[in-house]
């Protein structure tokens, strides 16, 4: 349950940083909402449509190094500092898709 809630906040932390442009801590305080659930289909359709969603990994370090699966590209952010730099990186209408299996 530990790893949901960082993982969600870490993604709300993200989008915040991403779609406000603002102090993503507030942007994260002030906003009650949850982070949208897609299909496989619909982010296949997404992706046929020309869009290039983000891929954000959201295993924790001992799974993901034992993972066979990961998607090529995909983006680990392990520390405050990592997510500081990602944060500037992409236009803020980027699609971001964290996954974790």
């Amino acid at each position: 349950m530990r790893n949901i809630r960082i993982h969600l906040f870490l993604f709300l932390l993200v989008a915040g940083f991403l779609l406000s442009g603002a102090n993503a801590t507030n942007s994260y305080a002030a906003s009650n909402e949850q982070a949208a659930r897609i299909s496989i289909e619909e982010l296949q359709a997404m992706m046929s449509g020309g869009e290039e969603p983000l891929f954000i990994d959201t295993r924790n370090s001992g799974h993901w190094t034992k993972a066979t699966n990961k998607i090529p590209g995909a983006l680990r952010l392990t520390n405050n500092r990592e997510l500081a730099d990602f944060a500037g990186k992409y236009p803020t209408n980027t699609a971001i898709v964290t996954y974790c299996t």
